[in-house]
């Protein structure tokens, strides 16, 4: 990730504003939010896959 962030995740449908990633981990999903400019990854939350989804 440290070459190139944007590799191995995909890019969660939703807010344009501020786009959110998904990193898969086997059965568990890291969502996350990239900062390009800085190279700069803030982690914003890490849970099952069958859960992380579900909207708050």
């Amino acid at each position: 990730m440290q070459d190139d962030p944007k590799a191995h995740v995909k890019k969660l449908k939703g807010s344009p504003k501020s786009p959110l990633y998904s990193l898969r981990i086997g059965e568990y999903r890291v969502i996350m939010s990239i900062d390009g400019d800085k190279l700069i990854i803030f982690v914003i939350e890490v849970g099952h896959r069958s859960v992380i989804y579900r909207k708050r």
